[in-house]
């Protein structure tokens, strides 16, 4: 029984050459990764990463290289390993960085009480 794949796959690189053309050039190598939940081919591993950082079916986070079942595992492992605002959504390389974007954009007015 054979099923029918979806292929996601841009131009060859090395020779501008279109999925059907690869499959008998010499440099083809024949591996590719599949995307189960999308029931997707990719024949390189970025073309695979590249699915995961912009598909909404996954939670993928491409700095640690993980993916994760949900969001809010995902926003565990932000909130845990990272410095993460969780207002914004943005990740900054320090605990510096973290408070003086917070001081910058979420300063409340001296008068009213945070929270």
């Amino acid at each position: 029984m054979t099923r029918e794949i979806s292929i996601y796959m841009g131009t060859c690189t090395i020779r501008g050459m279109g999925l059907n053309d690869l499959e008998d050039d010499q440099h083809f190598s024949g591996r590719s990764l599949e995307c189960k939940t999308c029931d997707l081919w990719f024949w390189s591993e970025n073309a695979m990463i590249e699915h995961l950082v912009q598909s909404l079916r996954h939670f993928y986070f491409r700095s640690c290289d993980e993916q994760f079942y949900g969001a809010a595992q995902l926003d565990t492992h932000y909130s845990q390993d990272h410095h993460w605002c969780q207002l914004c959504r943005e990740i900054f390389y320090s605990e510096l960085g973290l408070r003086e974007h917070n001081r910058q954009k979420h300063e409340l007015p001296r008068n009213v009480k945070k929270p």
